[in-house]
């Protein structure tokens, strides 16, 4: 099974006891797992189904990836949830974790998805925005991490 390692330090628990972590991943990792769960009226209430986020704005997304291919450093974190993560994750003394995420699983967004989709973009098309996709795939954001936060509690 194909993994990709997430180095984490480990964070408070959340009201709702949800273990949180903080991160560094690389764009490459990004657009491996990231997963948006857009809302369907069809599927009535907000829910696993019917999801929650609305649709990005294309427009401002094209806008921050112009910026950041030309070097736009953005250091807010983005807040992502794993929902598959095992509940008693355990951190070592100094709290780090190192947690294998199989690439089939998904990082879902919390907060932050117009940042997570425009470095996808440029990620994607990186000739159209004239800069080496290598290159931008090494690039690094800061990621807060929910470990099985449930959907109500994303929302």
């Amino acid at each position: 099974m194909d993994t990709t390692t997430l180095s984490l330090i480990e964070g408070p628990r959340t009201e709702m006891g949800t273990q949180t972590a903080q991160c560094v991943m690389t764009i490459a990792q990004l657009e491996m797992l990231y997963k948006v769960h857009i809302y369907s009226r069809s599927g009535g209430r907000v829910s696993k189904d019917a999801g929650y986020q609305r649709e990005a704005d294309i427009k401002r997304i094209e806008k921050l990836a112009t910026s950041l291919a030309k070097e736009l450093t953005v250091v807010n974190s983005v807040i992502l949830n794993y929902r598959e993560a095992k509940k008693d994750i355990n951190f070592n003394s100094d709290g780090y974790k190192n947690l294998d995420v199989p690439t089939k699983d998904a990082l879902w967004a919390v907060d932050g998805q117009h940042r997570c989709e425009a470095w996808i973009k440029l990620y994607r098309e990186a000739d159209d925005y004239g800069v080496a996709q290598k290159e931008v795939g090494e690039r690094k954001i800061n990621v807060t991490l929910f470990l099985g936060a449930s959907i109500q509690e994303e929302v």
